[in-house]
């Protein structure tokens, strides 16, 4: 693990997105990048309100 993981000592992996296509994955993060921290613990909750570790259901 490196940059930004290992910087704020990061070891769950909490939300993710899929894109087809990498400009709209870029132009994702950078809207996200934008929001207030609240709004993004409450994306979180609503797609994973225990904060599980999804690393294990994507990395197969």
């Amino acid at each position: 693990m490196s940059g930004y993981p290992k910087a704020r000592d990061i070891k769950r992996l909490v939300y993710f997105e899929q894109f087809g296509e990498i400009g709209m994955a870029i132009q994702r993060e950078t809207s996200l990048k934008r929001w207030y921290s609240r709004w993004k613990q409450d994306l979180i909750e609503q797609h994973n309100p225990e904060w599980r570790d999804l690393w294990d259901e994507i990395s197969k």
